[in-house]
């Protein structure tokens, strides 16, 4: 071959390779696993068809011995995956133009009655009236240094998290987490391997089974398929110059048709400059007095522990045992020091502390069974049992005397917590689920001069409906709830239903129309109804009200959604009418001499809010910017008299991410809420964040509340004609705190998917009066 032609050849080959290569970049691999959902034998010959948005048909294949499939599409082309099989509903799977990669889509299943799984979404993101399918993408993986600093930069509408002392919320209600459909707690989520997540369901519209547990919304977390192994992983935080840890370490293994999970973590707190300022009149019939706190130097801090045991037995897909052996440590210390000034008599000085002690061990057991007629059954049983200690003194030293304050309660607690949902899907238009809860609970609470006996049955008896009519998606839900709470003297009975209603509509791609319902019954706490009266100090004494009602509220939110691959734009309008609110209200006492603040019923609490929540993703590559604003109207009436208050709450993020670093700042200016006699301005928040993820390692270091000179800061005013006071209190030790950190995760083999599992795995009511 003459020499001449090796510069052609070389360069009709480069180009080639640069031709395979762009086309290689524009394609994407789907592929899949079905199954029958009957008994789980794979369907071999299933029809699997690619079509472009004109419905024509692009590319198709054929389910292979394990009912296996995988083929190549152009995202610019491909809109939808449809698989069928004579006998079995067919299934459809949209697929949108910002895909990549290598899709993973799992097991499906496919019924003769109806569709398990009637539309998987793959995208970025995709919104259902039960669960918006979030798929991470390689981006938003590689600027998260966690699983909550994830969720945070997917821009997810309704959720709230708080980075700095690791906790989140939705639209102000508890977050329902759960891995692979089994409910777990916020550290178990944390330590979870982001690129190990398939893909993560969102709902900030929760159906009427867990409108009784205070859920505000669910995120639960798909993990990838792996037969067999495991891993290992461990990550600390800690501030330099301040009592600030968080830690965790933990270990998974999978072998067969079992899987073992051991995990430690703790969270460390030592403060030593909190200063709470605090001016408070009594103003009694005939007389008035005013003490003016100057506070000096406050300690305060906590460790939280859990360790946590789990085992999983999975003998098929359509069934799994679990059981979680749970324990949670908890020891907190406060100390509030300060020189009074006291209008009529000469200053003093007071020094008042806190102890709590705390150790609770609970069992959770858990089985679900798939029906060959596509329903399914779960049954979840919990026992639980808490002992701790509360102890309150004061000291006021004056000038010729000491005045002494001395509480301390024994507290003990055993529940047994049980749940049966059955989920029945009659066409693959519409599924009904129905279900039963129950706690029973005793609790025994030593005071100083008296023993509290509290029994307390709840029992919430619920269902809802899912399904499509037209291009409208709804679920609907009612329940009865009945709450007994009785203790050595007294019964009450609580007898009420809450009901839920959601509606989901997608004009156009991109658009969603939400609305949301929901009536709910607040019920007084354990420690609410208690007649046990405790003395706070000279002047002021607190007491539960056995003769409380359940407050009322209904709930009404518009939202409008608009979501591509750049840009977010989530506008919510919402009405919440409270009737019969339980707040805390102080009256004088005559015959005593001293002032009660005891629980009692409102008038009305009203609040109107609109929101908006937008956000630009991955701009140039390298660039999220995030931000919130909401206004916020507040009326009030306590029965007494009329309060309200207007305010505006806004934040704002920044993240830049270059190869393997991140940089990123995010701030929060927080508002006014107004609740019966109380207004209460929430948390500032700023913080600084660096971070360098190299394979199995993350680094990163953080500056909390940079330039900032009181650290953190809260404050509020009690507008009682009783007892009117103002607070403000700052925390030093957060001003321009400094945090560095560091997470280790190893992960060898393969491990199981679990199946789907949606069940309370806690125990939570408070008896103590404080």
């Amino acid at each position: 071959m003459s020499s001449k032609i090796y510069p052609h050849l070389l360069g009709a080959m480069a180009l080639l390779l640069i031709t395979a290569g762009a086309l290689a970049a524009q394609t994407i691999t789907i592929q899949g696993r079905v199954l029958a959902s009957s008994d789980s034998t794979a369907l071999v010959g299933a029809s699997v068809g690619l079509f472009d948005d004109k419905g024509q048909l692009t590319s198709g294949v054929s389910t292979e011995s394990e009912g296996q499939f995988a083929l190549q599409a152009d995202p610019q082309v491909a809109r939808e995956l449809r698989i069928s099989s004579i006998g079995y509903t067919p299934m459809t799977i949209q697929i949108a133009g910002d895909a990549r990669g290598v899709i993973a889509l799992g097991t499906l299943y496919m019924s003769e009655d109806s569709q398990l799984l009637d539309q998987v979404v793959v995208q970025g993101q995709r919104s259902r009236v039960d669960k918006m399918l979030l798929f991470p993408q390689q981006a938003e993986l590689a600027r998260s240094q966690d699983f909550l600093s994830l969720l945070q930069t997917m821009q997810l509408r309704g959720l709230t998290i708080d980075l700095m002392n690791k906790q989140a919320s939705i639209r102000g209600g508890e977050v329902q987490w759960q891995i692979d459909g089994v409910p777990r707690t916020i550290e178990d989520v944390q330590s979870i391997d982001p690129k190990r997540i398939l893909r993560i369901e969102y709902s900030d519209m929760v159906s009427a089974r867990y409108t009784d547990r205070g859920i505000g919304g669910i995120v639960n977390v798909i993990l990838k398929e792996r037969l067999q192994g495991g891993s290992v992983w461990t990550q600390v935080e800690s501030a330099l110059t301040t009592g600030f840890v968080n830690g965790a370490l933990g270990a998974r293994y999978d072998r067969g048709l079992h899987s073992f999970t051991l995990d430690y973590n703790n969270g460390f707190r030592n403060y030593r400059k909190r200063f709470a300022y605090l001016e408070t009149k009594y103003i009694a019939p005939h007389e008035e007095l005013t003490r003016t706190e100057t506070p000096e130097a406050s300690p305060f801090g906590y460790m939280v522990q859990n360790l946590n045991l789990s085992y999983l037995y999975k003998p098929s897909e359509r069934q799994q045992f679990s059981a979680t052996l749970r324990n949670e440590f908890v020891n907190y210390h406060s100390n509030s020091v300060s020189q009074i000034a006291q209008s009529g008599s000469d200053p003093f000085h007071r020094e008042s502390s806190v102890k709590e002690r705390s150790y609770t061990p609970a069992l959770d057991l858990y089985y679900a069974n798939m029906l060959s007629n596509g329903g399914k059954l779960e049954v979840n049983l919990v026992g639980s049992y808490s002992h701790g200690t509360h102890s309150f003194s004061l000291q006021d030293q004056m000038a010729r005397q000491m005045r002494e304050v001395q509480n301390a309660v024994d507290v003990s607690r055993t529940a047994l917590i049980g749940e049966v949902v059955y989920n029945h899907p009659f066409s693959s238009h519409f599924m009904l689920a129905t279900g039963l809860q129950h706690t029973t609970a005793y609790s025994l609470n030593k005071y100083v001069e008296m023993t509290d006996n509290l029994l307390e049955n709840n029992s919430y008896l619920f269902a809802n409906a899912q399904g499509q009519l037209g291009k409208v998606q709804y679920s609907i839900g009612t329940g009865a709830k009945l709450f007994v709470v009785q203790d050595a003297t007294d019964k009450k009975l609580f007898v009420r239903n809450q009901s839920t209603l959601s509606l989901f509509y997608s004009p156009i791609n991109h658009l969603t129309l939400v609305l949301k319902s929901t009536y709910l019954p607040t019920l007084p706490s354990l420690s609410m109804l208690s007649r046990v009266q405790q003395r706070v100090d000279d002047l002021m004494r607190t007491s539960g009200n056995p003769d409380l009602k359940a407050a009322q509220s209904l709930y009404n939110r518009f939202g409008v959604y608009y979501q591509t691959k750049l840009f977010t734009s989530n506008l919510d309008f919402s009405i919440n009418n409270t009737w019969a609110p339980i707040l805390w209200d102080a009256t004088y006492d005559v015959a005593g001499g001293y002032f009660l603040n005891r629980a009692t019923n409102g008038r009305f609490n009203r609040q109107y809010s609109i929101s908006w929540q937008g956000g630009l993703n991955n701009l140039w590559n390298f660039l999220t910017l995030q931000g919130t604003v909401r206004y916020d109207m507040f009326r009030t009436h306590t029965g007494v008299a009329a309060y309200q208050l207007n305010s505006l709450y806004w934040d704002v993020s920044v993240m830049m991410s270059y190869k393997g670093w991140t940089l990123g700042y995010d701030y929060v200016h927080p508002q006014w809420t107004l609740s019966g006699h109380t207004k209460s301005l929430g948390e500032n928040s700023s913080r600084l964040i660096l971070l360098y993820k190299y394979r199995d390692w993350s680094f990163y270091a953080s500056c909390i509340f940079p330039f900032t000179p009181r650290g953190s800061e809260y404050q509020s005013e009690t507008l009682s004609p009783v007892i009117p006071s103002t607070s403000r209190v700052y925390i030093l030790d957060n001003r321009n705190m400094v945090t560095v950190g560091v997470a280790w995760r190893l992960n060898f083999g393969k491990q199981l998917q679990l199946i789907d599992r949606t069940l309370q795995n806690r125990d939570s009511n408070e008896s103590v009066i404080k």
